[in-house]
């Protein structure tokens, strides 16, 4: 990437319980959003999306969601990373 294009991003994790429909979080005690890097280069995201932190992150996300609904979590939860433009602070 070139060096002009590498824009500023907060990288976020966001993870919870899927409701009925299958696209949106439920809000209980399974929803987190966390602001895992704030302000940091494109390509700092680039590295923390393939990033051993963030896939142990993950690992202990879905294993609260595993401990609630048992090896078929992964239907009714669902982790995502990403990037988005900086927040304020």
């Amino acid at each position: 990437m070139d060096q002009k294009e590498d824009f500023l991003v907060d990288c976020v994790i966001q993870a919870g319980e899927l409701d009925e429909s299958g696209y949106h979080f439920k809000k209980n005690d399974l929803y987190v959003v966390e602001v895992v890097k704030h302000n940091v280069p494109y390509s700092e995201f680039g590295k923390w999306i393939v990033s051993d932190e963030r896939f142990k992150r993950q690992r202990e996300l879905e294993a609260k969601a595993k401990e609630r609904f048992g090896e078929d979590y992964w239907m009714k939860y669902r982790v995502c990373c990403f990037c988005t433009s900086p927040s304020k602070d």
